[in-house]
């Protein structure tokens, strides 16, 4: 920023010497350094980077798409990598939508998906610990839809639509959850899922990981 004033105070035909591609790269380059990106750390090889605009994560994470609006990749040890980001009333109405018809969308979550087995949820639990660097608190949730349905309903679900979930925050307030997911029917593979939330209101974070996938 104090190169940008340095520049203003140039007398006027000095600045007009300046070359308009040049002038406009020097003002582009001054506007981005005022919104620096905040990476705290990587996981799965990925540097986990914030503010990101769903562009900019799509290349920066060489992510695959499937329309509409679910751009994703799938890494070398059968775990899944998404995106999840603040988006708009009629967002996901195009099932034929173009891949970039969503760059400007601007990131709040980071999601993994991988498989579950005995005892892995307190050992994820325990590495991710040691990523953020604090504890996560551990509960026994249910499923969001619990609420709503009858008891009847809920009982055909495995383990009655209850799950566990650890809750921590890093230092720079990312949010971090690690769940089971919960199941729909007995005949579902049993999956974990980490999440990464950031300036993703808290009313999206409760439906978000007490969701069913």
């Amino acid at each position: 920023m104090d190169f940008f004033i340095k520049l203003m105070a140039l007398q006027p035909r000095r600045i007009m010497t300046i070359p308009f591609r040049a002038f406009a790269f020097l003002l582009l380059m001054v506007t981005c350094q005022a919104t620096p990106k905040s990476c705290s750390f990587t996981y799965k090889t990925l540097l986990l980077c914030y503010p990101l605009t769903v562009g900019e994560a799509v290349k920066q994470y060489k992510l695959s798409y499937k329309p509409p609006g679910f751009y994703y990749r799938d890494l070398s040890d059968s775990t899944q990598f998404v995106l999840d980001y603040a988006y708009s009333s009629g967002d996901f109405d195009n099932e034929y939508q173009p891949e970039n018809t969503l760059y400007e969308r601007v990131v709040n979550t980071y999601e993994f998906s991988f498989p579950d087995s005995t005892g892995r949820f307190d050992s994820k639990r325990l590495e991710i610990e040691s990523l953020i660097g604090s504890k996560m608190e551990v509960s026994e949730q249910q499923i969001g839809v619990a609420k709503i349905l009858p008891a009847s309903s809920i009982d055909r679900y495995p383990d009655k639509g209850f799950f566990k979930l650890a809750e921590g925050q890093t230092k720079d307030n990312i949010r971090v959850f690690l769940r089971e997911i919960p199941r729909a029917a007995n005949r579902q593979k049993k999956m974990l899922q980490l999440f990464f939330f950031k300036n993703k209101d808290s009313v999206g974070v409760y439906n978000r990981v007490r969701a069913f996938s």
